[in-house]
């Protein structure tokens, strides 16, 4: 057989008789194979399961990190660094000073805390971000030992007290990281 068409030409050589057979048609008394989907309904719901686990977790931490203030602005953790860098060689008095305002710029920066304000309204403040109550403890600590410092810098013991406060305050910044 040819077909001649305008820009090709076609032609079968052999025997017209060798078409592929059709597929046979099922029995109906015997039962059709499942598809992959009824097979396996059970590793659907699990592969669902860990999706919504995984997108609940991420949206967990972009929370946390919302509220944490992003923890991507360094300048308030270098400068509470900064304080405590150069306290051994200022003053009590100034010393203190610095500490509290560099702990106060972090603590807003970080958490969403007030710049200024009593130490309860700081408390009430840094549990309201959702700071863990031993966190608000630790640094409810660290801050009454730099407000003492600033009250009463002519006891004799300011030095060593100065000392107990950067050694505090580092390691709260480390565990605070």
């Amino acid at each position: 057989r040819t077909i001649d068409a305008a820009a090709v030409r076609l032609e079968v050589v052999g025997s017209s008789e060798a078409t592929p057979t059709p597929a046979p048609t099922p029995d109906p008394a015997t039962p059709a194979a499942p598809s992959r989907l009824e097979v396996s309904p059970t590793l659907f719901a699990v592969g669902a399961a860990l999706a919504a686990l995984l997108l609940l977790g991420g949206g967990f931490l972009l929370g946390r990190r919302a509220r944490s203030g992003g923890r991507g602005d360094p300048k308030p953790r270098a400068e509470l660094e900064r304080a405590l860098r150069d306290a051994a060689g200022s003053p009590p008095r100034e010393a203190a000073e610095a500490f509290h305002a560099a702990w106060r710029a972090f603590l807003s920066a970080r958490y969403g805390a007030p710049p200024s304000g009593t130490p309860d309204s700081l408390r009430s403040s840094l549990a309201a971000g959702g700071l863990a109550p031993e966190w608000v403890d630790r640094i409810s600590a660290v801050l009454e030992e730099i407000e003492y410092l600033r009250q009463a810098p002519e006891l004799s013991e300011v030095g060593h007290l100065r000392e107990e406060i950067v050694e505090s305050s580092r390691r709260l910044l480390r565990d605070l990281s």
